[in-house]
């Protein structure tokens, strides 16, 4: 039996509308990460780092200063907050965690670089070569360092250490272009000025009497 066509668009209506009422898809914003559960100093020390790392300094501080708490003598946790403080521009605070981590082990060397090289870029050039000195005598083998102690030996005008520091920062980083520029400078700065010649001195001449004029005759006296 032929369904009549009336029926037929009714239908297809029908499917029109109730596909158009459909409900649109839903969107479920992605959940965020939940924090890691720390349990220990150690915990919080290495999500500190990852932090860092990833340039998330509120939250690295947040951690460094947790793994404080519970280990206050955490030598580690105090240099990495003051590397955290520079990034930020929190100088004086990163000066306080750098000497907080050498009062707790005075031979921790990153901490000795690292207070020495900041307290340079603070013009305070006497605190920074003790410190840096500090830092050679431990062995460190950072280029920065020894082209720090160069700068600081060049400002006092000893010629021959501070050459000998620029020279060992480019022998630990022969592609280090300031230290190079720096002792291609103190070269030419150290080198002995040339003597100038000495005056010719000629020996004095005494004029003598050409006479002229008549004899003096002694009998006329």
């Amino acid at each position: 039996m032929r369904v009549p066509s009336v029926f037929v668009y009714i239908f297809v209506a029908v499917v029109i509308i109730v596909s158009g009422c459909a409900a649109p898809p839903v969107y479920y914003p992605p959940v965020p990460a939940e924090r890691p559960e720390y349990y220990s100093a150690k915990d919080y020390f290495d999500g500190g780092v990852r932090n860092y790392r990833k340039g998330e300094y509120r939250e690295a501080l947040e951690d460094f200063d947790k793994a404080i708490q519970l280990k206050p003598d955490y030598v580690e946790a105090y240099y990495y907050m003051g590397l955290t403080h520079e990034r930020i521009g929190k100088l004086n605070d990163a000066e306080r965690a750098y000497i907080d981590s050498i009062r707790y082990d005075n031979r921790y060397l990153p901490s000795r670089e690292a207070l020495g090289l900041l307290l340079y870029d603070r013009n305070m050039f006497k605190d920074a070569e003790m410190q840096l000195g500090v830092a050679k005598s431990l062995g460190s083998t950072m280029p920065q360092v020894f082209y720090t102690l160069g700068q600081i030996n060049m400002r006092e005008n000893e010629c021959r250490k501070g050459m000998a520091y620029l020279k060992e920062a480019l022998r630990l980083d022969p592609s280090y272009p300031e230290a190079r520029i720096a002792l291609e400078d103190a070269e030419e700065h150290c080198q002995p000025k040339a003597a100038k010649p000495a005056k010719t001195v000629h020996p004095r001449q005494e004029k003598t009497f050409k006479g002229g004029g008549r004899a003096i005759d002694p009998e006329n006296f």
